[in-house]
């Protein structure tokens, strides 16, 4: 039954309220996504990740020059051997330790390592505008070697690439930024 003067519409769309109700709650997921993407540090992995591939690349053509030849080649050898290379320092038959960049790498500048620790106690090499890598050597010992790197992803931490196989010692590792490449990896580093 109808009563007169009475009639029920139904209005199609969305009120104000509801409109907004929405928006704000796309608004929170899109800045929890946003803050758990963070891709500032998601790039800084990627570069960490390349990094840590090309130290395992030069420590594994390093390994290859000792089953072929029975020593590590001195740091002249290495970085003859790689190619795009530009030498900081070192890097002659008469020393251990060599500092060099590579063209296709790239390593943190100054400005993104507070207060310059790209040459925190010498343990890595500093060039003009970027942190650079660092091999060394122990000409004393018949296999052992090191090579370094600054990490993007933590301006206190350095990858070291460490093998000795007197101590059982072979793999990458991430250690403070004071780490020397011919340490042996101790409780402050890490195996990855």
């Amino acid at each position: 039954m109808k009563l007169p003067g009475r009639t029920r519409t139904f209005q199609r769309g969305f009120t104000l309220i509801e409109l907004l109700i929405v928006v704000v709650i796309i608004g929170i997921l899109a800045a929890i996504l946003v803050a758990t993407i963070n891709p500032a540090r998601q790039q800084n992995k990627a570069r960490d990740a390349g990094i840590k591939a090309s130290l395992n690349k030069m420590a594994l053509s390093v390994k290859g020059s000792i089953s072929a030849y029975g020593n590590e080649p001195d740091p002249e050898a290495f970085v003859e051997a790689l190619s795009g290379y530009v030498i900081v320092s070192g890097c002659t038959s008469l020393v251990t330790t060599c500092s060099f960049s590579l063209n296709n790498i790239s390593l943190p500048t100054d400005a993104l390592v507070p207060g310059n620790a790209c040459d925190v106690s010498g343990a890595y090499g500093k060039g003009a505008t970027s942190c650079n890598f660092l091999y060394s050597y122990d000409s004393s010992a018949v296999t052992q070697f090191g090579v370094i790197a600054k990490s993007f992803g933590d301006p206190n931490k350095v990858f070291l690439y460490s093998y000795t196989p007197v101590s059982n010692i072979d793999g990458l590792y991430t250690c403070p930024s004071a780490f020397t490449p011919l340490s042996i990896p101790n409780a402050t580093c890490t195996a990855l």
